[in-house]
């Protein structure tokens, strides 16, 4: 599991800062760009399950 997120880490831009604390914006910038996608991804999938349940309930 570690290896994995390590593998996770260097590979979406966090290899930057990982080691090197003087290169925190970068570390904060790339978290900022994930903090963003992160969202968009969760309210697609919310708005998928509330349409899914409005599809379910409307055949009822």
């Amino acid at each position: 599991m570690v290896t994995g997120v390590t593998f996770g880490a260097f590979a979406t831009g966090f290899g930057d800062c990982l080691f090197d604390i003087d290169k925190i914006d970068a570390c904060v910038t790339v978290a900022r760009h994930w903090q963003g996608v992160l969202q968009e991804t969760g309210n697609h999938i919310i708005e998928w399950a509330f349409a899914l349940v409005r599809t379910v309930l409307g055949r009822g």
